[in-house]
């Protein structure tokens, strides 16, 4: 890898590669697809006709290798061997540490879920700013599903498309949303537990007054709790209480996060771009 590129994102490299290690370490014999059932696959891809501007790979969990990778040669440049790491340049620096962390939490979202039968039909959808042909960078809009599979259901490989959007302009970073779709549909609760991977150490959980506080703070930063009570016509007293108890589930979801105030907590949740969109569930537990 180019040394800058190294350096910039050596923890987040380090992270992903013992993860990787970790998860690969018990992998047994694949069951699915079988080697015909693979090539008919492949086979397919080639052929048939295809919307423009894609590419397609396959990306393997435990090595650096992409067995399969089909139309790269037209939108990347695929001098030599292509493999993942060289394809993983490609990404703009600014956003390599989101990239890993978003797939970190989706192989530990598909290892926690492996079981599940509709597993083979999630897929994950994440749009980066990705270096192309021209040596610009553009939105890529990556959409990747579990390819194969061992014996105990471990994610050995997985299948990903990609289809070019448009130009990245950099007056400002944008955050990275990963969503879990099935078929033609985004699936709610399965966005919410990937989600919870990424973000959170811990599931953040929040009552239904908790969230009301927290949309509060976000829409009047600069509301004391005395004016927080009198909005929601409850006592300041009341008000506190919560502020501590949101700030303290907080630390403990996201211990390597340091936030002083839960206007800190706010101003976290906005930049990861979930803040307002009933991201982070709450309980039934209220006042």
């Amino acid at each position: 890898m180019k040394l800058l590129f190294f350096i910039k994102n050596v923890r987040t490299l380090l992270q992903f590669n013992r993860f990787l290690d970790e998860l690969s370490k018990d992998f047994t014999d694949p069951v699915t697809p079988t080697v015909e059932e693979a090539e008919a696959f492949f086979d397919e891809i080639r052929t048939t006709h295809h919307v423009s501007k894609q590419f397609y790979l396959v990306a393997r969990s435990q090595d650096i290798t992409l067995p399969f990778h089909h139309n790269t040669e037209k939108y990347i440049n695929t001098r030599g061997l292509l493999t993942a790491d060289k394809f993983l340049e490609l990404t703009h620096p600014d956003y390599v540490a989101d990239y890993l962390q978003w797939a970190l939490a989706t192989y530990a979202y598909f290892q926690g879920e492996r079981h599940n039968p509709d597993i083979t039909n999630q897929f994950l959808r994440l749009v980066y700013p990705m270096k192309l042909k021209d040596y610009n960078y553009h939105w890529v809009l990556m959409e990747s599903t579990p390819f194969q599979l061992d014996k105990n259901r471990n994610l050995i490989s997985h299948f990903n498309v990609y289809t070019i959007l448009n130009p990245y302009k950099s007056d400002r970073k944008l955050p990275l949303i990963g969503e879990l779709w099935d078929s033609d549909f985004r699936n709610e609760s399965w966005t919410l537990v990937l989600a919870n991977y990424r973000f959170a150490s811990k599931p953040f959980f929040l009552t239904p007054s908790q969230r009301i506080i927290v949309d509060v703070i976000s829409e009047n930063p600069e509301f004391t709790n005395s004016e927080i009570a009198l909005h929601l016509g409850k006592q300041k007293s009341t008000v506190e209480t919560q502020r501590k108890q949101i700030l303290a589930k907080a630390k403990e979801s996201f211990p390597h996060r340091d936030f002083s105030t839960v206007k800190d907590l706010v101003d976290f949740l906005g930049e990861i771009g979930y803040l307002g969109q009933g991201f982070f569930p709450v309980t039934s537990k209220a006042w």
